[in-house]
């Protein structure tokens, strides 16, 4: 988007730096939190942490929904949905197993079945072997035993080992 756009992108770096400052906020009170053994401490420090938390939610919501508008809008302007399949297949081979596992456990956590039934079957289609294999294995240490066996016996062809 760069080469088409730098004035957008400049403007969601500048949002990413403050959105890691929220999250280094975030966490460090997190980790006082932890230490404290007093009470009175853990009372003030908590509110703290609510009021830092809320602000994190606040910021992070609006600006995931200004990137579905601005940047989906923009990618769809610049480029075929064939070249951004493309460019997402690039991202998701190159992704640490270790950031993915975290994020595909919260959207397992959040999704219905019919929304992971159909990210499973494009991600086995997209996606390298050992990825897809990953998410699924993802899948069934996250859902519920009847949940996954759900999903599993509504995917059909896909390579799954249940």
């Amino acid at each position: 988007m760069e080469q088409y756009e730098p004035s957008v992108v400049d403007s969601f770096e500048q949002e990413h730096v403050r959105d890691h400052e929220l999250s280094t906020q975030l966490r460090t009170l997190i980790n006082i939190y932890s230490s404290l053994t007093a009470d009175e401490e853990r009372i003030q420090l908590g509110s703290a942490l609510r009021k830092t938390f809320v602000d994190f939610l606040a910021f992070n919501l609006v600006h995931m929904a200004k990137e579905e508008d601005i940047i989906n809008n923009l990618l769809w302007r610049y480029y075929t949905d064939d070249q951004i399949r493309a460019i997402e297949k690039q991202i998701i081979a190159i992704q640490a197993p270790e950031s993915t596992a975290v994020v595909w456990r919260w959207m397992l956590r959040g999704l219905s079945n019919t929304e992971i039934i159909n990210w499973l079957k494009a991600m086995e289609k997209n996606t390298p072997e050992f990825v897809f294999h990953n998410l699924v294995t993802t899948a069934e240490k996250e859902l519920p035993r009847d949940r996954f066996q759900h999903v599993v016996g509504e995917l059909g062809e896909v390579r799954v080992r249940a």
